[in-house]
């Protein structure tokens, strides 16, 4: 995937998802890469490996095409801040019923391709974990699942 191919599919991502990360909650997550706004708004993206092939670094200016997508995608950071950006191993939808369907891809540890779907329903073993590692899901909702360290 091209440099440009990384920066817009993760701006895909950031605007159909809504997804956000707070600063304080990412001692556990894999980061994809940083985010920093300068004083005049200019955000500054620097991606790391697998995202990218090598450290790959890109702005984004106020009135830019996928500038709000990408405010999105680090979570309303603000000018002199800098704040993570998660790597994202999957999607929960949480239906009217409270049953999430989850999502999920990904790589093993032998180097195959992890793609799949399964069903939680509340009082599953796995439910409650995976609400609490999308910061809360409620009906009609549905989040990016970020990435564990393992």
């Amino acid at each position: 995937m091209t440099l440009k191919g990384v920066f817009c599919s993760i701006a895909l991502i950031a605007a159909t998802t809504g997804s956000t990360l707070a600063a304080d909650d990412t001692s556990n997550i894999v980061p994809a890469g940083v985010a920093e706004m300068s004083s005049d708004g200019v955000l500054t993206m620097r991606m790391y490996p697998p995202v990218a092939k090598e450290d790959a670094t890109q702005e984004f200016r106020p009135g830019d095409k996928n500038y709000e997508s990408m405010l999105r995608l680090v979570g309303g950071i603000q000018p002199g801040e800098k704040k993570v950006i998660p790597s994202f191993i999957g999607r929960a939808d949480m239906d009217a019923r409270g049953i999430i369907t989850y999502r999920f891809w990904g790589e093993a540890d032998n180097g195959s391709q992890l793609n799949g779907v399964t069903t939680l329903k509340p009082g599953d073993a796995e439910y409650e974990r995976l609400v609490h590692v999308v910061g809360g899901l409620h009906p009609g909702e549905w989040k990016m699942v970020p990435e564990n360290k393992r």
